[in-house]
């Protein structure tokens, strides 16, 4: 037997499993970057990254703007999954739908409405592991589709109250973190947020996306969603921190909340 197709045989038994240890050690990752001192730096993008910093280490930095590799990444993955699974009320399906609405609003926001400035960096570890994460977004409804028996759309339909409930939440996520997104983009430099939720939440587009995950893991509801909704906590929880600590830094006035209305 090749070793590819030893490859293709292990990917059809442990996709899942070898989903769940890459977004462990992600979420490990940035727990590790948050509380070790050495590693704080890793944790810091854009504003809040010291531009020193980038002048010394600069091979391991790329510029801000290849966030639109990820948008792209995940609208092709979503795309080919669509193509492969079709458009209909499975789980799979909808999940798909999710990914490319997402993905294609988020490529129009970096192409129109984000401006990135020369000097806004993020670290090459930051940069591969969102490459990972919207590739296991994706992914791990896709791969069952290829390696296994997956039953018909009948078994695998969303019950009227996920779907329900998951569109609210996505719909919310979205339409709020668009117009989020412009009202940072037309900020003054480093200005303090003060639009809608950005009153009572530091990063409130951060909420938005933790909204739109959710809506994921609702219809989903295993243990990859549940890690994927983890990691996008714990990455945007750490990056929120250092956005605040940059604002207080300013003497900025910002919200009571750091992420999540009325609980952090």
């Amino acid at each position: 037997m090749s070793f590819s197709s030893k490859v293709v045989l292990v990917l059809a038994d442990y996709y899942a499993s070898l989903f769940s240890v890459a977004l462990l050690i992600g979420i490990i990752s940035v727990i590790s970057a948050k509380f070790i001192p050495e590693l704080n730096g890793l944790l810091k993008y854009g504003k809040t990254l010291d531009v020193g910093s980038v002048t010394k280490w600069k091979w391991l930095y790329v510029p801000k703007s290849w966030f639109l590799h990820f948008y792209i990444l995940d609208f092709t993955w979503a795309l080919i999954g669509l193509l492969l699974v079709g458009v209909n009320s499975s789980r799979s399906s909808i999940i798909l739908i999710f990914n490319f609405l997402q993905s294609l609003r988020r490529i129009y926001e970096c192409a129109y409405v984000s401006k990135f400035a020369e000097y806004s960096k993020i670290h090459l570890s930051h940069y591969l592991a969102g490459i990972v994460f919207y590739t296991i977004a994706n992914l791990q409804v896709i791969v069952p589709h290829i390696f296994t028996n997956v039953p018909g759309d009948s078994e695998t339909v969303v019950p009227q109250w996920s779907l329900f409930l998951a569109s609210s939440l996505f719909i919310m996520g979205t339409i709020d973190q668009f117009f989020n997104h412009c009202h940072l983009a037309n900020l003054k430099k480093y200005t303090a947020p003060s639009f809608g939720l950005f009153r009572y939440v530091v990063c409130a587009h951060y909420f938005d996306e933790i909204l739109i995950y959710l809506a994921e893991y609702v219809i989903l509801q295993d243990s990859t969603s549940f890690l994927i909704i983890l990691w996008v906590i714990v990455n945007l929880g750490a990056s929120a921190c250092e956005t605040r600590k940059f604002y207080m830094e300013k003497r900025s006035i910002v919200g009571p909340f750091i992420m999540i209305p009325l609980v952090w």
